[in-house]
């Protein structure tokens, strides 16, 4: 048994040391060859190209999933487009909105500063005209005639002063801040 694995043993070693000798006769071939010689003499010779390997698969997919799996990812996919398509739509909804609300604050503004009787003119009520007296909403104890002034909560909250004109038949004209307006019963 002995003489079999020392036998063993001495054959992996000359296997090794041939391997060596090919590798460095190779070695030696690659720079003394034919093509080395060549070059020597002045001649150019086209070095051997490697052939070059490519992978172009026809389809573009990873070749670990399934079908099942591509179709599992790409309604995921569908479904996150869909979501965020529909969450820019929301945030382009309420810029949208926010910006016109900004604008209808903006033309409200001018058109007070144009026409202030707009800020107590919806602010009451006319309840109706007792001969040259009228009176304001459902309070038939609290007559006005012609230049006396009553208080009226502007769109701000704050208290506004309005002074009685004239009184028609049918409506009464009104002064706010040197701008006349009437309204009807």
């Amino acid at each position: 048994m002995k003489n079999y694995f020392t036998i063993l043993l001495a054959g992996l070693i000359l296997g090794l040391l041939c391997s060596q000798r090919v590798l460095a006769a190779g070695e030696e071939n690659l720079a003394t060859g034919p093509e080395a010689a060549q070059t020597q003499e002045g001649t150019q010779a086209a070095p051997k190209k490697a052939p070059k390997v490519v992978y172009n698969p026809r389809k573009r997919r990873d070749p670990t999933l399934s079908p099942d799996d591509i179709l599992i990812l790409e309604d995921i996919a569908k479904k996150r487009r869909i979501a965020e398509e529909k969450r820019r739509k929301e945030e382009e909804r309420k810029r949208l909105l926010e910006e016109k609300k900004k604008e209808e604050e903006r033309l409200w503004q001018l058109r007070l500063l144009k026409e202030p009787e707009l800020e107590v003119k919806s602010r009451f009520r006319i309840g109706g005209v007792i001969g040259q007296e009228v009176f304001f909403g459902n309070n038939t104890k609290k007559m006005y005639t012609a230049g006396q002034s009553f208080s009226v909560k502007g769109l701000s909250g704050e208290t506004r002063q309005v002074k009685i004109v004239k009184i028609k038949s049918d409506s009464v004209v009104f002064s706010y801040k040197g701008r006349l307006f009437s309204k009807r019963i």
